[in-house]
Formats: structure tokens, C-alpha cells, sequence
């Protein structure tokens, strides 16, 4: 293929842009010293106002605009074709020896291609299989007619593309080469789901093997969806499309774009359960891979996820390509899943590909072979007649300087300069004697960076055990609504009946004695650090799409850091001792038996019946575990209904507003309003301070029990002086209806990766690993919703 010492240009022009990498070889690595990415000037699919001949000088005139802004004249390049424009077949070979394989493929190909051989371009690659012992074959084929359409431009622009591969393969290529330790470590394939402007790519890829499928669903679909919707033009759909999250119609554009949403989940589905079907042993898929400029649309990957039942995993880098410190890494990262087609054929240019494939006309590849040999032949020639020549001309200039009157003034000049080296060399030794010191004064700076990921890692640990699709799937469908701001589906759940766990404050602190850690230090150490975001602020983040584990919406404030110590000291401690950290999570659940929901009783192995606290006694899996739990000083949960009046209730539990019980220019004779409780006599409720969601309008906390107009018309003893009244017990004890309530975990939790040093233990007298010890510094991170 090309040479690698100078680099290639991979390109890729679809509907919506143009993407294009160039690579070279760096020894073991692939190395990316640039990029380019250029939308066209217009849509060229969907919009109907977009004929074809002016679609295709918009893609020429994009393609000038990327020649003007980089140097390619001396590259190679490789194109790609849409998968929708190929043909691809992968047929069993009958026993032959190895050399006849070509003149068998030559014959099937003729047979299987639906058009006439010589209107096409074609070529085929051998499937190795270890485990099998019939050999495979893939053939893949593109009409003329096509390749010379997408040539032209190129052609016009003086680009020397030596290599044409369907994008499909090119996908396939890009992951067997980046994720190559995916591929090993696991049997079931990975699947590709390339989703462009008209149609959405689906490649299952496995190390021996590779099966495609084109689907006529793109981020076009969504487009038109909103566009009817709304009444809209192309363009104007499209642009409300890219800014859905931040739009005040959110809720709205999602409707719109549901039916869509549903199509490609069944498309996709449908097509994975034909794979399934045709190839016995399959044992489902590891994960998928989600690229494409659609893929960016808000929600359709974690709708994929849902559907599928497969990890859905979109990149945010490549592997193992090198970024040259030259270009912006932060620029490329911005659009890193269009890149993926490019970078598969990239791959292939340096010659490290599974398909090595080239659609390019075979009479355009011959030229190109000859005219590169021919330029190599003449640059060896050329560099053997100037190094001769210079040869002998150093060789003759230094004979006439030797016998020159200035050989004794040149020699006194070498003499000089190896007295210089020499010099040099001594001071070169002597910073090498320093250069402990330097190394040890870089890592007494990089410490302080230790440990920064234990603190996200333990809040995605603490996360994971929260009720949500995975952990509760028979409510999979509220937590689906939540996130996408249904309130109506919401609703139509009762809210005594929502598994849900809404956290708005975590309090993280490390100690390197969890024996002896108080949580009250804990608590006000919370109340200090702890300052929670306003409701509505909340309510906002919300509607873009944060935070799905907790309680499908949660927002993200508050202050705190994390560092552990640096300076150490002796210590007694006892055997039983560990250092971790003392953790409080504050919220709130609608939930009626929120007992259930947090630590139920007896549920053993059964994980559809585990609660959140039953969940965190299984972290020791990631390195965390929960410290001594049957004790009260090391572990409390305390839950109680939510209720205006108590002290001890977390802050953050939804919105204070005035709700009117009994219209207040009733005048319908005695009675007080009341905001807050009062003493148990028999007074009516006008107006009352609750607490409401955010969300759903619905009120959370405990309120009176009031005499109402239905108790009125029920009962023949209460008048209409009666509405509004406070209602009493046996006792003349005031009755209460209780809703959502709060709850606070105080845990404390085994670090096992937490650094050691050596100090002293009392219970033996003799001295053992343990961490750290220095003052402690607290984390600090507040959830609300």
C-alpha cells in the first residue's frame, strides 16, 4: 500500500460533511498529524429544495474547500463508498487446494454479483477460520458508473486516491485494529451502529468474521419528523433538532421524534435477531459501538440500551492512535465518532488491516503502481549520483587542504573543537549527577495528584446500587418518562408506588480510622460545606438530560474536595481498624414502603428484591465494602415523612409553596388559616405550606386532615361551617396525611486501595501496614431534584 514515512489522507464525504484524517506509521503506532472536518454548505438529503446536480457541485465545492485548506499534493489518498451503494456476500468454499482458490472466487463472483461482471468493479478476501475447516470468502462489488461519479471530483481537484473501500469494511477495519483487546477478550461479537443523515450502518464484527446491513433510517428521519410536526421547513426542523436539549419545546420535540425513535430501535433489533438466527452458537452481543453525526441526538443511545439490552458505548477517543502534539487533541475530540470510517481506512493505507480490499479500477491502480515505482527508481538514482559526486568532491577538497599552507591553522581548529566536546561532555556528566534530584522533586509534586479518581469512582459505585432500569426493570418505563420529562406518563404511575430515590446531598470524607470517625463530625461538617442549587435551577438541569441513575433527573451542585495526606506520623490502632471513608447521602422517596425500597429484610440472593443498602453491601467487587454494618455507630439510616415541622429533615426536599385548602373569601362564618401546624384545637385550614415536586406539581410532605366538601356531602352532621376544619382522632389528637418522606444513610466504608505506611499496633505491639495519617480532608457533592 502507501508509504507511511510521509503520511496519507483518508477521506470521507458523506450528506452532511466532509471528514477526512491523515496518518502515518510511528513505529508500533499509528500516529494522527491531521485532521479536517467541513459541513457542506447546505443539507444535501432531506431537503427537498437540494436537486442532484446541485448536490453535487455543494460536495465538489466542499471538497475544493478542503484542498485549499491543506496540503495534499504529495499524499495518497483513500476514499470510502456508502454501504447502501455496494454489494457484499460471504459464501463457504468447497475443499480446494489453496492455489485454486482465485479461479473458484473468479466463478462465484459471477454468479453472485446481481449485475453484469464487467459493469462492475470487484474484488474478494479470504475469511480465515481457525476452528473451521471450510474456507470463507467475502465479494464485494460497486457499479462503475458509481466509482467514477465519486472519482470525478477528486479527479478535478488533482487528488491521487489510490485506494476506494465501502464504509462498512472500513468500520470493521477501524475496530479490529483500535479495540483489538475487546475483540480477544471476549467471544460474542461487538456490534457498529453508524448512524448518518439517511441511513444508519449496522457492521457485527467478530475476529474471524464480519456481517452488514444498511437501514433507510437517519438523523434526517428525526428531522422530517419535527418537521411535520411543527409545521417547519427542512432547515429550521433540523436546527431545532441539534438544539433540542435547550430548547423550551423539549418535551415536545421528543414526542415528535418518538415514532422514529421506535423504528430504528425494532430495525436494529430485527436485524440482530436475523444475525442471531443464521449463525448457530451465538451467544449474544459484548456491547455496541454508537457513531455518526446522529448519534449525537440527546437520549437515542440510552434508548438503544433500553431496547437492545446491550451495552451501548459512545466513543469519546480512539485506542491507539498517537494525536501529534501539533494539532488541537480537544478540537479532534469534539467530533471523534465521524472520524471512525476515515480512521478504518487509514488503517488500511498502512497496511494494517483484516479487509484489504480496493474498488479503485484496475487500470487507475496499475498506473498508480508504475508511476510510484518509476519515481522511487528515479529519486535512488538521483541520491546515488549527487552522494558519488559529493564524495569526490569532499575527498579532493580535503587533499588540497592538507597540502595547503592552511593545514596547520585547520588542524589547530579540530584540535579546538574536540577540546569543546570534551568541556561539553564533563558538564553533560555533571547535570546527569543531578538528575536524581530533579526526578525526585517531580515526584514529590506529582503526588499531589494521587488519588483523585477515588472520590468519582465511590459516587459511581454508590450510584450504581440506586433503583433504576437496570436494578428495577418491571418500572423500566417510569424511569424512561422521567428522564425525558414526560410528566403526564409520569403521572400515571400512583406515587405511593414509584420506586424511585431522589439523593440531593452526598457528603464524602476519607479518615484513616474508621473505628474512630463520628458521623455528628460528619453532619456538620456537611452543613458547613454543603451549600445545595436552587429548585428551579434544578428543574432546568433536569430538562437537559442529566443524571439518569438517580431517580432519572438529578441535578448536580454544591462545594468539597478530596486529597488525601501527604505527611505521616505514628499511630496505635487496633487490628480491626481500616482506613476509608465516611459517607452521608440525604433525600427523598415517594415510594409508600420506602423500607422495602432501602433495606428489606430477608431477601438473601434474590437481587430483584434488594434495596439500595442491600446493593451497597455488594461493593466489594470495585475495591469498597461496607464497615462493620450490624453496629449503629458505624451505620445508620434514619427515614421519616417528609413534614415542614421537623428539624432533623435534610434541606433540598423539593419546593415551599402556599397551597389554598378552603377558598379564602368564603365566608362561611369561624376559623383561622393556618400555615404551619398549631395546637390541637379544632381551627380550619385555609391556606398551607407544603412541599411540591419540581417536576410533577404533586405535594410531597405531610399535611392536615380536613374536613371536605365530599366528607360534607356524606355525612348529614357536618354543615358547610365544617369545610376546612382540622380533622380529630379519639383522642381530640390531630390527624395528619402522610406522603413522600426523607431519609439519611451514614456509612462508613473499607478503602482497600487506600495508601499504607508503617505505624504501630497496639493490640500486638508490633508494627504493621496501615494508611496514612494526617488530618483529614473532606469531599463533598450535592444531588438534587
Amino acid at each position: 500500500m502507501a508509504s507511511s514515512s510521509r503520511g496519507i489522507w483518508a477521506i470521507d464525504v458523506g450528506n452532511n460533511s466532509l471528514k477526512a484524517l491523515r496518518l502515518r506509521s510511528n513505529g508500533e503506532n499509528i500516529e494522527i498529524i491531521g485532521f479536517d472536518y467541513i459541513e457542506h454548505s447546505k443539507l444535501l438529503a432531506g431537503d427537498k429544495s437540494v436537486c442532484k446536480e446541485e448536490a453535487d457541485q455543494i460536495m465538489a465545492d466542499t471538497l475544493h474547500q478542503f484542498v485549499e485548506r491543506n496540503d495534499v499534493s504529495k499524499d495518497e489518498v483513500a476514499i470510502s463508498m456508502a454501504g447502501q451503494n455496494s454489494f457484499a456476500r460471504f459464501i463457504k468454499l468447497p475443499p480446494v487446494e489453496p492455489k485454486g482458490i482465485p479461479k473458484i472466487v473468479q466463478y462465484e463472483a459471477v454468479q453472485q454479483i446481481p449485475f453484469d461482471i464487467n459493469e462492475v468493479e470487484w474484488d474478494w478476501q479470504l475469511m480465515t477460520s481457525e476452528d473451521s475447516a471450510e474456507a470463507e470468502v467475502g465479494i464485494f462489488a460497486i457499479k462503475n458508473e458509481l466509482i467514477n461519479e465519486k472519482m470525478s471530483s477528486f479527479s478535478k481537484e488533482s487528488l491521487k486516491v489510490s485506494s476506494i473501500q465501502v464504509s462498512p469494511m472500513a468500520l470493521y477495519n477501524y475496530l479490529i485494529y483500535d479495540q483489538k483487546d475487546s475483540i480477544d477478550a471476549n467471544n460474542k461479537p461487538i456490534v457498529i451502529i453508524d448512524v448518518g443523515a439517511e441511513n444508519t450502518t449496522l457492521v457485527v464484527c467478530s475476529k474471524t468474521a464480519v456481517w452488514q446491513r444498511t437501514i433507510r433510517i437517519g438523523g434526517n428521519t428525526f428531522t422530517e419528523a419535527i418537521a411535520d410536526a411543527f409545521k417547519l421547513r427542512f432547515r429550521k426542523a433540523e436546527k431545532l433538532k441539534r438544539n433540542a436539549r435547550m430548547s423550551k419545546y423539549v418535551r415536545q420535540l421528543f414526542s415528535a421524534m418518538k415514532p422514529v425513535f421506535t423504528d430504528i430501535g425494532s430495525e436494529i433489533q430485527r436485524s440482530l435477531g436475523f444475525y442471531s438466527s443464521s449463525h448457530q452458537g451465538h451467544e449474544g452481543f459484548a456491547k455496541v459501538i454508537a457513531l455518526g453525526g446522529g448519534m449525537k441526538l440527546q437520549g437515542l443511545a440510552k434508548y438503544l440500551q433500553k431496547n437492545l439490552g446491550v451495552p451501548v458505548i459512545k466513543p469519546d477517543s480512539f485506542e491507539r492512535p498517537e494525536i501529534s502534539p501539533d494539532l488541537s487533541a480537544a478540537k479532534f475530540h469534539e467530533n471523534v465518532s465521524d472520524f471512525a470510517t476515515a480512521y478504518g481506512l487509514g488503517v488500511q493505507m498502512l497496511d494494517e488491516a483484516k479487509i484489504d480490499i480496493n474498488l479503485l479500477p484496475k487500470k487507475l491502480a496499475t498506473a498508480m503502481m508504475w508511476a510510484r515505482k518509476g519515481r522511487n527508481f528515479t529519486i535512488a538514482a538521483c541520491a546515488m549520483l549527487a552522494v558519488s559526486i559529493l564524495s569526490f568532491a569532499s575527498a579532493k577538497y580535503a587533499y588540497g587542504k592538507y597540502n595547503s599552507k592552511e593545514s596547520v591553522a585547520a588542524l589547530r581548529s579540530v584540535e579546538g573543537v574536540i577540546n569543546k566536546a570534551r568541556s561539553a561532555s564533563g558538564d553533560l556528566s555533571k547535570e546527569k549527577g543531578r538528575e536524581s534530584k530533579y526526578k525526585s522533586t517531580i515526584n514529590k509534586q506529582l503526588k499531589l495528584f494521587q488519588y483523585r479518581d477515588v472520590i468519582p469512582t465511590l459516587l459511581g459505585a454508590v450510584t450504581s446500587c440506586l433503583p433504576d432500569a437496570v436494578n428495577n426493570p418491571e418500572q423500566a418505563e417510569l424511569y424512561a418518562a422521567f428522564e425525558a420529562g414526560d410528566v403526564g406518563k409520569v403521572q400515571t404511575w400512583p406515587r405511593e408506588e414509584r420506586k424511585q430515590v431522589f439523593v440531593t446531598s452526598t457528603t464524602i470524607s476519607y479518615t484513616d480510622s474508621l473505628l474512630n470517625a463520628k458521623f455528628e463530625q460528619m453532619k456538620k461538617r456537611k452543613e458547613k460545606a454543603t451549600v445545595g442549587p436552587d429548585m428551579d435551577e434544578m428543574w432546568e438541569m433536569m430538562g437537559e438530560g442529566m443524571g439518569m441513575g438517580m431517580g432519572m433527573g438529578m441535578g448536580m451542585g454544591g462545594q468539597g474536595s478530596f486529597r488525601l495526606p501527604t505527611a505521616t506520623r505514628l499511630t496505635d490502632r487496633g487490628k480491626d481498624d481500616a482506613a476509608g471513608f465516611v459517607v452521608m447521602i440525604e433525600g427523598y422517596c415517594p415510594y409508600g414502603r420506602i423500607t422495602e425500597l432501602m433495606d428489606p429484610a430477608g431477601v438473601g440472593n434474590d437481587k430483584s428484591r434488594w434495596g439500595f443498602v442491600t446493593r451497597l453491601g455488594k461493593l466489594s467487587t470495585r475495591g469498597f465494602e461496607i464497615f462493620e454494618k450490624e453496629k449503629t455507630a458505624h451505620f445508620q439510616l434514619k427515614t421519616r415523612p417528609l413534614d415542614l415541622m421537623d428539624r432533623d429533615m435534610p434541606v433540598g426536599m423539593g419546593r415551599e409553596e402556599t397551597v389554598e385548602r378552603v377558598p379564602q373569601d368564603d365566608n362561611r362564618g369561624f376559623g383561622t388559616t393556618s400555615n404551619y401546624y398549631s395546637s390541637s384545637q379544632r381551627t380550619r385550614i385555609e391556606t398551607e405550606r407544603v412541599l411540591v415536586d419540581p417536576m410533577t406539581g404533586e405535594e410531597m410532605s405531610r399535611i392536615y386532615d380536613i374536613i371536605t366538601q365530599k366528607d360534607i356531602d356524606n355525612d348529614p352532621d357536618l354543615s358547610d361551617k365544617d369545610l376546612g376544619m382540622k380533622k380529630l382522632d379519639d383522642y381530640d389528637k390531630e390527624k395528619f396525611i402522610d406522603r413522600d418522606s426523607w431519609f439519611r444513610l451514614s456509612a462508613k466504608i473499607k478503602w482497600a486501595g487506600a495508601p499504607l505506611n508503617q505505624v504501630k499496633d497496639s493490640s500486638a505491639g508490633t508494627t504493621v501496614k496501615t494508611s496514612k495519617k494526617s488530618k483529614r480532608s473532606s469531599a463533598t457533592r450535592t444531588r438534587e431534584d
